[in-house]
């Protein structure tokens, strides 16, 4: 009921320069971008790959299939040979410093020694995201590592045989690009290792460093910075998101999830290197993922996915348009309205607003106080006060209004799993298996029982409070959870609600209770057809959406 077709990119994993080609790894097969054209590399359409690196005799690549295959191919593409199989999960990042192979994954940093992989640094997790070889020293970026999951750069001055880490940050302040004593952070933006930085109020998602020049994607704007100072600017909704970033003489790489963007720093223009794909073989459903969706006013349906934002006005029923948005892909964690009908949305590296009922998309600037918040993990409205979950506490406006955000001295810097608002516009917290009742005005918190892990709440129309995760879904009364036996069975269970009621399914089955239901064993009607893999929906009017990543689907109900 959907055809995104024109809109789908294939996520950019990695990229090289390798000679006189630009290589592009993707969740759709391998690219290369020369003679000023893209073309898929023979032989790895629709494939999987995940990690790129230059090798004497070619182009080394990490694919995603079974068994995580290790490959060097020529310049052509043709598979010179394979390399032993890691003993571990699929490698997120490749490296060939003076002919040693490094590969860094999830729980840790591998070296191929003759036909050997040794294991040089691990950890549960240590989990590398970039290796970078620079003259004398390898550099390992680490997304999430010791016991509090923090980032980290190590270094490593013979061969890897020894790691040491020069820089480990606060929760997702992840190091994107380093040179020398100067590193680029995802909230302290470019700084010198060991100076205190004052959080940015847009991420940095990706950077580069080179000729004494800075650049790096911060929200939607490619900055250049020269001695510290910014040299150039340009915005686009569409650099927003990208991990990956180029510097290519006159011209410089955007890509990610969004694709690939070739932009040229004398004019500001760039190409979209896949819309320029002919053949459909970048519009493979597998490569580009349709990711949440979000019921709004009037039948209005939101739809976030890796290649952009779309509104249906008619409840899913026939187009989905394009939104504008400050940042053309939102990858949201939740919506909620304000007393005065604005919608507000929680992506997970940024706060928007829309004033037009879901047509448009306001990136609003905000930080935390007295520290950032990491990452954001869901949004409320409760007592005219807005509630941000994050990754690193629960933060409630204050006297200044949404821009006013302190964090609530009982979560610390607690992962926030979920937060829902009851019948007396309380806040209903699930934070590390515990539920909490939180009064917004005050800040008074009340523990009400354990939860099993997983467990998210959500709130129907008329206030009453819902549990949903793994053991199943659970109806808050008084503070105490209570099975819903009506829909218990094994497996994780998932739920929702819109204008046509609350949703609850697992697998193959999903059921719907009516608006103002109980509901009991009698209120709930079997959704039918309801396909495999459902990772978001919402039940409408009539109808319920839903969306397995790959497609939007429409199951109509009596």
């Amino acid at each position: 009921m959907d055809d995104f077709t024109p809109y789908r990119r294939p996520e950019v994993k990695g990229a090289i320069l390798h000679r006189d080609a630009l290589w592009l790894a993707t969740l759709g097969g391998l690219f290369r971008w020369r003679d000023d054209r893209l073309e898929p590399v023979p032989g790895f359409a629709g494939r999987p790959v995940r990690a790129l690196a230059a090798a004497p005799d070619g182009v080394l690549l990490a694919t995603g299939e079974r068994g995580a295959p290790l490959l060097v191919c020529d310049e052509s593409g043709a598979i010179l040979r394979r390399l032993p199989d890691l003993p571990a999960p699929e490698a997120k990042s490749l490296l060939v410093q003076d002919g040693v192979v490094f590969a860094g994954g999830k729980t840790g940093i591998w070296r191929l020694d003759g036909e050997d992989w040794t294991a040089v640094r691990s950890g549960r997790p240590y989990e590398v995201i970039g290796l970078a070889g620079e003259p004398g020293r390898i550099l390992a970026f680490v997304k999430k590592q010791g016991p509090g999951r923090d980032p980290a750069l190590a270094v490593s001055v013979d061969g890897g045989d020894r790691w040491r880490h020069v820089y480990e940050g606060s929760y997702a302040d992840l190091a994107r690009a380093v040179a020398g004593d100067l590193i680029v952070t995802q909230w302290g933006g470019p700084h010198r290792l060991g100076d205190a930085v004052v959080p940015r109020k847009e991420p940095v998602t990706a950077a580069a460093v080179g000729a004494g020049t800075v650049a790096l994607i911060g929200g939607s704007k490619l900055e250049l910075l020269h001695g510290g100072r910014c040299h150039m600017e340009m915005k686009h909704p569409a650099f927003a998101e990208a991990e990956i970033l180029l510097l290519l003489g006159d011209h410089a790489l955007v890509a990610g999830v969004q694709g690939a963007l070739l932009v040229d720093l004398s004019t500001g223009l760039f190409r979209d290197l896949f819309g320029d794909l002919s053949g459909g073989a970048a519009a493979d459903p597998s490569s580009a993922k349709v990711k949440k969706l979000f019921a709004l006013d009037g039948g209005r349906l939101l739809v976030t996915a890796s290649f952009g934002t779309f509104l249906s006005e008619d409840g899913g029923s026939g187009v989905w348009r394009p939104v504008h948005a400050d940042w053309s892909v939102l990858d949201a964690a939740g919506v909620a309205r304000a007393p005065d009908g604005v919608w507000w949305l929680a992506a997970q590296r940024g706060l928007f607003q829309s004033p037009d009922n879901g047509a448009s998309w306001k990136h609003v600037k905000v930080t935390g106080r007295p520290h950032g918040f990491a990452e954001l993990t869901g949004i409320a409205f409760a007592g005219g006060r807005l509630a941000l979950a994050t990754k690193a506490g629960l933060f409630l406006s204050g006297s200044g209004g949404p821009k006013d955000l302190r964090a609530l001295p009982a979560f610390g810097r607690q992962l926030i799993d979920g937060l829902a608002v009851d019948g007396e516009a309380r806040l209903i917290v699930a934070s590390e298996r515990v539920l909490y009742r939180v009064d917004p005005l005050d800040g008074t918190v009340e523990r009400l029982a354990d939860l099993p892990p997983g467990t998210e709440p959500l709130a129907t129309a008329d206030g009453r409070i819902w549990l949903a995760g793994k053991a199943g879904l659970f109806r808050l009364d008084g503070g105490t959870p209570v099975l819903v036996e009506a829909v218990a069975g094994p497996g994780e269970l998932h739920a929702s609600v819109g204008d046509g009621g609350l949703l609850a399914w697992r697998g193959d089955r999903a059921w719907l209770a009516a608006p103002g239901a109980t509901p009991g064993a009698g209120d709930w009607r079997d959704v039918p057809d309801w396909p495999l893999g459902v990772k978001s929906a919402v039940p409408a009017a009539g109808s319920v959406i839903a969306t397995d990543r790959q497609a939007i689907h429409r199951r109509p109900v009596a």
